[in-house]
């Protein structure tokens, strides 16, 4: 995928001047991106400010190196996904047994890895079941 010229830092700072009043256009044509990117830019970063991106970014990477842990096609065997012969060449077919094993290493895992409390262990310590960590 292409790197951006622009930070996201950068394009919430164009969507708030295109909030503020400026046209888009206008906001194209001196910043030198098209309009198409601009509005993809407001789907993605829409309502944000630079701290809600900064945390975006760590959560995507996060979310590839869990990836990364994981053989491929586990998770979407999981999920009861059959995924395309084409997209994953070195599919296999597991059998249930082995992954409810994958499955339940990482439901150990994650809350370690999060700090967080799963549900019985937050009624063991006398939390109400609704409220948030």
């Amino acid at each position: 995928m292409r790197k951006s010229r622009f930070t996201d830092e950068q394009v919430i700072g164009f969507i708030k001047q295109a909030h503020a009043g400026m046209s888009v256009a206008d906001l194209c044509r001196r910043e030198g991106f098209s309009s198409a990117t601009f509005y993809e830019w407001r789907a993605k970063f829409g309502g944000m400010e630079a701290s809600d991106a900064k945390r975006l970014r760590e959560l995507e990477s996060e979310n590839n190196r869990l990836k990364k842990l994981l053989p491929a096609g586990v998770v979407a065997q999981l999920m009861g996904h059959k995924p395309s012969a084409t997209a994953e060449k070195h599919y296999t077919v597991r059998p249930l047994d082995l992954l409810r094993m994958h499955h339940e290493r990482i439901e150990a895992w994650m809350p370690k890895e999060t700090g967080r409390l799963l549900n019985s262990e937050r009624r063991a310590l006398g939390f109400a079941s609704d409220s948030c960590q």
